[in-house]
């Protein structure tokens, strides 16, 4: 067990550097894709680590389950980061189908939902690991894609199926993905377990 929290907390206070979609102006005023940024994000987990010292009050368990739920949220978001950076790359590519689409892809192939014929997933899926140092592979997730965006992650440990963490809080990106960001965040409850997250997604979608 101390191996896996080890893991999972490697993977949420690594330095993340990925490719920010959009164009900037050159001298000539021509539009030049955006440089390649590194980003040193400080997770929730660490957060917890500095502010969440145990009081009287405070149990152990009580202390070890909001961290497990931080980790979660912290990966959850590292995962988001590291779509949209493949989903750049898939856009310079020319390898995005057309703009419109709100679909759901999963570690679970069973749950992908609403995939575009055209959107090739194990490309996808491929470019994210490229972002992200360390394996994931002993999670479970999935996550809604907007277009070229990745708005909301969902991410669990399977031996530890009741902390289930979301990711990211808020986003910056367009209206249609602010739209369907903002829905979501307003259904899902902390509480909610990973399969009605999973729902929640979908019925969002299907609405839109």
């Amino acid at each position: 067990m101390k191996k896996t929290i080890l893991t999972i907390i490697a993977l949420t206070v690594a330095t993340c550097t990925f490719t920010a979609c959009g164009d900037e102006k050159n001298n000539n005023g021509k539009a030049e894709p955006t440089t390649v940024k590194e980003v040193e994000t400080t997770t929730e987990a660490e957060n917890i680590a500095v502010s969440d010292v145990p009081t009287e009050s405070t149990s152990d368990e009580e202390l070890s389950a909001e961290a497990e739920k931080a980790l979660m949220c912290s990966a959850a978001s590292l995962l988001s980061k590291a779509e949209n950076s493949a989903l750049c790359e898939m856009v310079e590519a020319q390898k995005l189908p057309m703009p419109g689409y709100a679909y759901i892809i999963s570690s679970d192939e069973s749950k992908n939902y609403n995939v575009p014929d055209d959107f090739d997933i194990s490309d996808f899926k491929s470019r994210t690991g490229g972002f992200i140092e360390q394996d994931i592979g002993n999670l479970e997730w999935f996550s809604v894609i907007c277009e070229d965006q990745s708005v909301f992650s969902t991410v669990i440990n399977p031996t530890k199926p009741e902390f289930v963490g979301t990711g990211p809080k808020t986003i910056l990106q367009s209206v249609y993905g602010r739209e369907i960001h903002e829905a979501l965040t307003a259904k899902v409850t902390d509480d909610m377990p990973f399969d009605k997250v999973y729902e929640t997604c979908v019925d969002v979608i299907s609405n839109k």
